[in-house]
């Protein structure tokens, strides 16, 4: 779910965010192990400088089985260098971090 919380925002914003809090797992119900899951990440409020995402995720029933928040700070060239500890832009983030 994780995973699809930082791909949901980079889609969303077409940039880079850092995670900034996680909720917890809130389960519905347990499934078997090596059940096929879908898993829908969405907005659930945005910012100049921060978006909050929805998941939940969904076997082949369609009932949800399991929800969590993730909140990222989507910072610019010089928040990320800080809160990263980074001397430079790694050449990966070229062009993913506004100035």
């Amino acid at each position: 779910m994780l995973e699809t919380a930082n791909w949901t925002e980079f889609g969303i914003t077409g940039r880079i965010g850092i995670p900034a809090r996680t909720s917890g797992l809130r389960r519905q119900r347990w499934l078997p192990t090596g059940t096929r899951l879908r898993i829908e990440g969405r907005a659930k409020s945005t910012g100049p400088s921060n978006l909050t995402m929805a998941l939940e995720a969904f076997p082949s029933d369609g009932q949800s089985i399991a929800t969590l928040e993730r909140d990222f700070v989507l910072p610019n060239r010089q928040e990320l260098l800080d809160r990263m500890g980074y001397e430079g832009i790694p050449a990966l983030f070229a062009g993913l971090v506004p100035e």
